[in-house]
């Protein structure tokens, strides 16, 4: 299986609190007490199996969180949960809302796959996204649903066995697909469909987002394939047009009303991120 290697900084503390393995051993883990090195972590590359592959590449980002003592983003796509130590549980929200969409998009879990609740999800904006004590943190109300890496689904304080737990301190690739036009949550794991978890999701009124938890320490999770259904001929005509312009400026030189170019602008990243249009 070939290995990608992500390189992100992690702080390493003399005293390690709750939910965390604290084998000293690890490689991932060796820097010096106190301070901030840059720290290897290989992620398995599994291939993807994205049931939108044909769709609209998207873009979208974690919130920046309340406190990086907690939470720290390496980038627009990568967290760390607890990065010196964990005595809580963190969450983060994406930023593309799923009300009314076909979106897809999957989250990769780094080496440490443990603790009481790694999950993956979506929520409202008031879905809680800290708790001081170790849970399932998506799910715990009605505001998120959730799958946590002990093959338990979670929503509204209930859980319900949906499918084998995750392998631990194993690289894993959890898909989303959102369906929320018939407001359908399936969940993906190594590119293989674990069936429909969740159903009315379209029956909550308030606006849904991705969403990621842990109670572990030290946890990375990256987003990676993200990918949403064309909204029509004019949206898959715009993929095809940025697909053969080189930057953004070039957009708004195309020869074409200036409604459709400021349309076709909407998604002008794509021309800075052409790898945006192939699956990782």
């Amino acid at each position: 299986m070939a290995v990608q290697r992500f390189t992100y900084y992690i702080v390493r503390q003399d005293t390690i609190m709750d939910d965390v393995d604290d084998d000293i051993s690890d490689p991932h883990l060796i820097c010096a007490s106190d301070t901030l090195e840059k720290v290897p972590l290989e992620i398995s590359h599994i291939p993807s199996k994205c049931p939108l592959r044909n769709a609209s590449p998207d873009c979208w980002q974690w919130h920046p969180p309340r406190s990086a003592q907690d939470v720290l983003l390496c980038d627009d796509r990568t967290v760390i949960f607890h990065p010196s130590w964990s005595n809580s549980t963190q969450a983060v929200r994406g930023t593309r809302q799923l009300n009314g969409q076909l979106c897809y998009w999957e989250v990769v879990f780094g080496s440490r796959v443990f603790g009481t609740a790694m999950m993956v999800g979506i929520g409202t904006a008031d879905a809680r996204t800290s708790s001081t004590v170790f849970e399932p943190l998506l799910g715990n109300d009605g505001e998120s649903w959730g799958l946590c890496h002990k093959g338990f689904i979670h929503h509204q304080k209930q859980q319900r066995r949906y499918c084998d737990p995750f392998e631990e301190n194993t690289p894993t690739v959890i898909g989303v697909l959102c369906n929320g036009m018939d407001g359908t949550v399936t969940f993906y794991k190594d590119g293989h469909s674990l069936g429909v978890a969740f159903q009315g999701v379209n029956e909550c009124k308030k606006e849904l987002y991705p969403m990621a938890s842990s109670t572990a320490a030290k946890t990375v999770m990256h987003v990676r394939n993200m990918r949403r259904c064309f909204g029509g001929l004019q949206d898959r005509c715009r993929d095809v047009i940025l697909r053969s312009v080189n930057e953004p400026a070039d957009v708004m030189r195309l020869p074409l009303p200036y409604h459709l170019r400021a349309f076709v602008f909407q998604h002008a990243w794509k021309t800075v991120n052409k790898s945006c249009f192939v699956m990782e």
